[in-house]
C-alpha cells in the first residue's frame, strides 16, 4: 500500500517489567492498520539502552521516529529518573527495507540529539556508543 494515501498514525504503548515498547501504526481508509515503526528500550539503573528502533523505509521523514523516541523518553522518566538514553547505531531492518549507510545512520541519530561516545566517527564501523543526555522537564 502507498505510504502517500491517506492515513492516520496511531501509537501504542507498552511497559513491562523493565523494557519499554512503543510502536506507530498507519490506520488506512479501508481500516487496515500497518506496523510502520518501532522503538524498544531497556530500563536501566540510571539509564535507558535502545535495543531496537527502526521506521519502515516509505514513512521516514515524517517525524515518526522522533515521536516514537519522545514517547519512549517520556514513559522512561516515568518508570524510573534516568540521566541519559545510550543506543549502540547498527544497520537492520525489521521490515524488509534496504539497510541505511552507516552514515546516514548516524546522522538521523545526530539530528535526533545523540552524540558519539567512542571516539570518532569511521564509517567502516558501525555500533559506536551513542548518548543523549535527558533534559528535565515535568513528565506527569
Amino acid at each position: 500500500m502507498e505510504a502517500n494515501c491517506l492515513m492516520r498514525i496511531k501509537y501504542a504503548e507498552e511497559h513491562i517489567r523493565n523494557c519499554i515498547e512503543i510502536r506507530a501504526y498507519a490506520s488506512h481508509l479501508i481500516g487496515r492498520q500497518t506496523e510502520i515503526g518501532c522503538i524498544c528500550l531497556d530500563v536501566m539503573n540510571g539509564y535507558g539502552q535502545i535495543k531496537v528502533f527502526c521506521v519502515k523505509e516509505a514513512y521516514r521523514n515524517r517525524g515518526i521516529g522522533r515521536t516514537l523516541l519522545t514517547k519512549a523518553t517520556d514513559m522512561l522518566c516515568k518508570v524510573s529518573d534516568p540521566q541519559y538514553i545510550q543506543v549502540y547505531p547498527c544497520p537492520e531492518s525489521l521490515y524488509g527495507d534496504e539497510l541505511m549507510e552507516v552514515e546516514d545512520l548516524y546522522d538521523r541519530y545526530h539530528s535526533l540529539g545523540f552524540v558519539p561516545v567512542d571516539g570518532p566517527f569511521n564509517k567502516e564501523r558501525s555500533n559506536y556508543l551513542h548518548k543523549k543526555h535527558i533534559e528535565r522537564h515535568d513528565f506527569t
